[in-house]
């Protein structure tokens, strides 16, 4: 669904998260998961954007959000594995949290990304999802086949190529027999005439 900016500053902790989750998938992120809550190791979700895997921790706050959560996402991203850490919010993020990020690389989602991810949101990106995909091919609007009808046997050529030899090798038999015969009337008619006129 699409959201305001108020509405997600009125939203309590999970129901950030899963909006969160929600325009990040609909900004092109993939893999989009919501962790358990509770011994998330400080990441709330996990996603991948190209070849990125990102571990996001979120923050719906009223302050600015400190350098805890900064430290909490970094050790996060290493746990999880992911390529990059990230603090997204609502609001913004205290110096010594923006200063930690800079030397550490951990991303800093401030509030003016939360609006451009409201701004950019894009309902084209749920085609891509598979159970929305099968259900256009249940709709039939799309065309689909199963692969097996698309790919060509392997079988068909050489049956035919058997076929024409085999077509091949009659005709040649027939015209030897037909060589053969000729020859001994031939020889047949020869014999007789001297015979005739011996």
């Amino acid at each position: 669904m699409r959201y305001t900016i108020e509405q997600l500053d009125a939203m309590e902790g999970h129901s950030f998260e899963n909006a969160v989750a929600d325009l990040l998938f609909h900004n092109g992120y993939r893999d989009v998961k919501v962790t358990q809550g509770s011994g998330d190791y400080g990441i709330d979700i996990l996603a991948r954007r190209k070849n990125v895997k990102y571990a996001i921790q979120c923050k719906r706050y009223k302050g600015k959000v400190s350098v805890k959560a900064v430290q909490e996402a970094g050790l996060g991203a290493d746990f999880y594995h992911c390529d990059a850490a990230a603090v997204i919010t609502n609001s913004e993020f205290t110096k010594p949290a923006e200063n930690l990020a800079k030397t550490t690389g951990v991303r800093l989602w401030g509030r003016p990304f939360l609006k451009e991810l409201i701004d950019n949101y894009d309902e084209e990106y749920d085609k891509l999802d598979p159970a929305s995909a099968m259900a256009l091919v249940s709709e039939k609007k799309i065309h689909y086949q199963p692969a097996s009808q698309n790919k060509p046997s392997k079988t068909q050529p050489v049956s035919q190529k058997a076929k024409q030899n085999k077509k091949k090798t009659t005709a040649s038999s027939s015209s030897t027999s037909g060589s053969i015969a000729a020859v001994i009337i031939l020889i047949i008619i020869i014999i007789l005439w001297k015979i005739i006129f011996s």
